[in-house]
């Protein structure tokens, strides 16, 4: 399907967590607008591929699945040497996988902060915060060598911006990840956009775009402000 929203024919994507609640629908709208979806999941079986992604309703060829433990580097580069065989260099990766703890949870994990427990918090930040940073890493190096650009995508959460405990301590810094990733990546990019203005929205937590009316002074507002003034 193609419409006038935005198009990924043909589009090599990546989703982590593309079992669970809310990476299962990242997947299914990518391959329903023409993408080849590789779905990482922590735990991959017939059985769980078969529930989540029926295959009288999608087409398996334009998916596959890949046991992939995103705190572990090696997993993801067996899993991306075997996506780059079968289809090539990604041009896209969804950073859905992540853990938290709710409101609803057990009180200990969901009291107090001077009683939350260390190994679960280690756990969140070895998942949500470590788990991005390796995944932006290991695609973007490979975009980076294919000469080919793409898209990274952070999923972060609402939940994350309000005052509670050590997974908010996470996405906090979850949020402010891309930023720094963009300083590191774009650099290779932002030259070829220096001669035409460049609109850039930065959007912030209030859900509200913030604009500067100076192109450049827009550019400027990102991480990678000083790569503008790279000839």
């Amino acid at each position: 399907m193609s419409d006038a929203l935005f198009s990924v024919e043909n589009k090599i994507c990546i989703v982590t967590g593309g079992l669970g609640q809310i990476g299962k629908n990242f997947v299914e709208e990518l391959v329903t607008r023409g993408a080849k979806v590789a779905v990482f999941s922590r735990t991959v079986n017939q059985k769980r591929i078969d529930e989540t992604f029926p295959p009288e309703k999608f087409d398996h060829s334009k998916l596959a699945f890949y046991a992939v433990d995103i705190n572990k580097k090696e997993t993801i580069e067996v899993a991306l040497d075997a996506i780059e065989a079968a289809w090539g260099v990604p041009d896209v990766l969804v950073n859905n996988a992540g853990i938290d703890t709710q409101p609803s949870a057990p009180p200990e994990v969901s009291g107090p902060f001077e009683k939350f427990p260390e190994e679960v918090f280690r756990e969140v930040v070895d998942v949500n915060l470590v788990g991005t940073f390796l995944m932006c890493q290991a695609v973007g190096a490979r975009m980076v060598a294919a000469n080919k650009g793409g898209s990274i995508i952070n999923i972060g959460s609402i939940y994350g911006m309000l005052p509670h405990s050590g997974y908010l301590q996470v996405q906090g810094r979850a949020h402010r990840y891309p930023l720094h990733q963009a300083r590191g990546l774009l650099r290779r990019q932002v030259r070829h956009l220096q001669s035409d203005p460049l609109p850039c929205h930065l959007l912030g937590q209030e859900g509200h775009p913030r604009q500067h009316p100076d192109p450049r002074r827009r550019l400027a507002q990102y991480p990678g402000r000083d790569l503008h003034r790279q000839r």
